[in-house]
């Protein structure tokens, strides 16, 4: 169990959550009942199967926005690697049909994974390397 510390006071990450959750219904009944709020709220997630069910309840609106499409992933990954130095015959329509199902979030975490592969493999060749004793030299 993961507990965080409020002031003094150990907490829970489900007791935490619960009271951010309930002071932020708090603040969303004073945006609803004042009439000089001018107040919009708008809310994103790339898993609404996961979001709460009191703040869901209490959105006047909701809007699905479906999986990017083959070539819309394409455009992800060109916005994503801009400025990135990466090869010039990237072919970004074959990276995007492996990206099936994937949100932009999803791409630009495999993004920065795949950066730190030749880390790695500089890494890994530091290993295997030994210095020479200098009795050989």
């Amino acid at each position: 169990m993961h507990e965080t510390k409020v002031i003094g006071t150990k907490v829970t990450n489900q007791e935490a959550m619960a009271n951010m959750k309930t002071k932020f219904m708090a603040l969303w009944d004073g945006f609803s009942t004042d009439p000089n709020a001018r107040v919009m709220v708008l809310a994103a997630t790339n898993r609404p199967s996961e979001f709460d069910e009191p703040i869901m309840r209490s959105l006047p609106q909701a809007f699905e926005i479906g999986m990017s499409e083959r070539k819309e992933r394409a455009e992800i990954l060109k916005v994503t690697l801009k400025g990135e130095r990466v090869e010039p015959d990237i072919d970004y329509d074959h990276l995007a049909c492996l990206c099936g199902g994937y949100t932009g979030s999803d791409i630009f975490e495999l993004c920065k994974k795949a950066a730190y592969f030749p880390i790695r493999e500089i890494l890994e060749e530091e290993r295997k390397w030994r210095p020479c004793p200098l009795s050989f030299i």
